[in-house]
């Protein structure tokens, strides 16, 4: 009789070993929460470099979510060239030059600008530093950043998305796609894309709308980079002279505020 009890009760253990673990799909589901970084479009901020990623993004079917995989010096710059915006390139030149750099997308420092077609678009230098501040910051989890970002490990998989942008026609819903004459690729004037999709439009808990041309999903956090100063000699004496970027990225000050998506907004106009 003693075997028999002992062997049910092994029998019962494993059954209890067997049973899913309702815990599982939450702690999977966090997991699997998707990092997006949204740049603040409003005056002062990102700038014209939102015209540039929602162009790449939104109207060449570039996309959103991007690698960062840690490159070479000389990968950057072999990236740079195949964007156009290498050494020499027309940002450095009249109606631009002084004051204005080179901005590309994808990103130079993304796996993402290895297949070609990026955009470049001619964009004040200030805004361009500001812009690669918050990524290298984001990469290496510096500053507002610390224990949110990349961590410096690659490769590290995150989407870029767009806030306060309604002042910026290529990230509309229905975005006027046609090239304002500042969108470029290597070859020459970008074209658009005939047919845009108007969907990626996501509310926060704060009650915010971001653009997120990928797509996001419920549940998927955001950081919210916001600059509270500006130092008026960033944008100017960090250029490079032939208008390229030279990865002297700004230091103003910024905050991070994290957030959640909490629905796509259809509707939204």
């Amino acid at each position: 009789m003693k075997p028999f009890v002992l062997w049910l009760g092994l029998f019962v253990l494993s059954l209890g070993s067997a049973l899913p673990d309702t815990s599982a799909p939450e702690a999977q589901v966090a997991a699997a929460a998707k990092k997006h970084l949204a740049f603040d479009c409003s005056d002062g901020q990102a700038g014209d470099t939102c015209m540039n990623m929602c162009y790449g993004a939104k109207c060449k079917k570039l996309g959103s979510t991007l690698t960062w995989d840690k490159p070479s010096d000389s990968t950057k710059s072999k990236r740079s060239r195949l964007a156009g915006c290498g050494s020499g390139n027309r940002c450095s030149k009249a109606p631009y030059g002084k004051g204005y750099q080179c901005d590309e997308y994808p990103f130079k420092s993304v796996k993402e600008a290895d297949k070609g077609k990026q955009v470049n678009r001619c964009v004040k230098g200030r805004y361009n530093s500001r812009q690669g501040q918050i990524l290298q910051s984001f990469y290496y989890s510096r500053g507002q950043f610390k224990g949110k970002g990349c961590n410096g490990k690659a490769p590290c998989r995150f989407g870029v998305s767009f806030k306060r942008f309604s002042k910026y026609k290529y990230c509309k819903k229905r975005a006027n796609c046609k090239n304002d004459g500042n969108e470029y690729t290597k070859a020459g004037p970008a074209k658009r894309e005939e047919d845009v999709d108007t969907s990626g439009y996501y509310r926060l808990g704060n009650g915010e709308v971001i653009f997120v041309p990928d797509g996001a999903s419920v549940g998927d956090i955001v950081y919210q980079a916001r600059f509270t100063n500006f130092n008026v000699t960033m944008g100017v004496e960090t250029l490079s002279e032939d208008g390229e970027d030279d990865d002297s990225y700004g230091d103003d000050d910024f905050e991070i505020e994290e957030d959640q998506i909490v629905e796509e907004v259809d509707d939204y106009e």
